[in-house]
């Protein structure tokens, strides 16, 4: 008798942890892709009137979007410093400009976060990072980053 409670009890628990994997695998929220047009590296710096798109696909709705760059001379290692650029928007403001920055407009969907960068500059050079925000199912707020390297 008591090994048959003893396997129940065993049966439960593993039936507890499939539940939390599964509340686990519900939770994750990130970035699927990424790709910057035109490509973009240390060699194929971008100059003059082309404009820079990036965009993230992600694996679920998001909310907001934020774009946030250091300018290349600037400490990014600071976490006081506020960044030289600061650009917040959702699926909703796709076509709207940064509101720092009127070079940058968003180019977002309800799984999507983008920018596209208008008449580069040199020091749009250096550092940019997504932040991509939802709302779960209870409500609480996930987040995932991403970071690019630019160069102009």
């Amino acid at each position: 008798m008591k090994a048959l409670v003893f396997v129940g009890l065993l049966t439960v628990g593993v039936a507890v942890a499939d539940f939390d994997e599964s509340l686990s695998r519900q939770r994750r929220f990130s970035t699927q892709s990424c790709q910057m047009t035109p490509d973009n590296s240390w060699d194929k710096v971008v100059m003059g009137n082309t404009g820079i798109k990036i965009v993230c696909n992600l694996d679920s709705p998001v909310q907001t979007c934020i774009w946030s760059h250091y300018e290349p001379q600037n400490d990014v290692s600071s976490t006081s410093r506020d960044p030289d650029i600061l650009c917040s928007g959702g699926p909703s403001d796709t076509g709207r400009t940064c509101e720092t920055q009127s070079r940058i407009s968003y180019q977002s969907t309800s799984t999507q976060c983008g920018i596209l960068i208008s008449n580069p500059q040199p020091s749009d050079t250096g550092k940019w990072k997504l932040t991509a925000m939802r709302l779960t199912s209870t409500q609480t707020p996930e987040s995932t980053q991403k970071d690019f390297e630019l160069f102009t």
